[in-house]
């Protein structure tokens, strides 16, 4: 079975699914709310489909597109690991806390915050970059030469980049 069957398997058979509802069109939606935000403004889950949202007071937004997750950025001012103790803290067995840490998009956070154009969140997303396998580093080659190349970057955050594409 395939990481994305068993996610769902998990989702679906999960007893913390809660009903919401979809902020752009305000029909109803399953999903389980996997890790609450730290200042309660918004939490990040999965929906019985397996795809990524997050919650806020208006509703829950897809997070498909790389822009879309600008609005979990706030997830980088936490320690990568820190996350990851958080989705082992919310898993009901081993098994499952293994396939949401595979199944987790911080490869997609890290880009939002290369791409933002802030150095805020560049800075940031640098920091839990050194937390991904290879594999997963590898996926941002296009994006650190973006930041390399960036005038919104300062020196330090492209010689980052530069370094990193050097070890890749």
């Amino acid at each position: 079975m395939d990481t994305l069957h068993q996610l769902l398997a998990v989702i679906t058979t999960h007893p913390g699914t809660e009903a919401a509802i979809w902020a752009d069109s305000q029909q109803q939606v399953q999903w389980w709310p996997l890790l609450p935000a730290q200042d309660a403004s918004h939490r990040l889950g999965l929906t019985t489909q397996g795809q990524w949202v997050t919650e806020t007071r208006m509703g829950l937004y897809e997070l498909q597109t790389p822009t879309s997750f600008f609005r979990v950025l706030p997830l980088l001012e936490q320690p990568y690991t820190d996350i990851i103790q958080r989705i082992i803290q919310r898993s009901p067995s081993e098994e499952w806390s293994d396939i949401l840490i595979i199944y987790f998009p911080s490869v997609k956070v890290v880009r939002a915050g290369l791409v933002h154009g802030s150095s805020y969140w560049a800075s940031l997303a640098f920091e839990w970059f050194d937390e991904l396998s290879p594999p997963q580093q590898q996926e941002l080659i296009s994006v650190l030469k973006e930041v390399m190349k960036s005038r919104w970057a300062g020196q330090q955050l492209r010689h980052k980049a530069k370094r990193y594409l050097k070890q890749l």
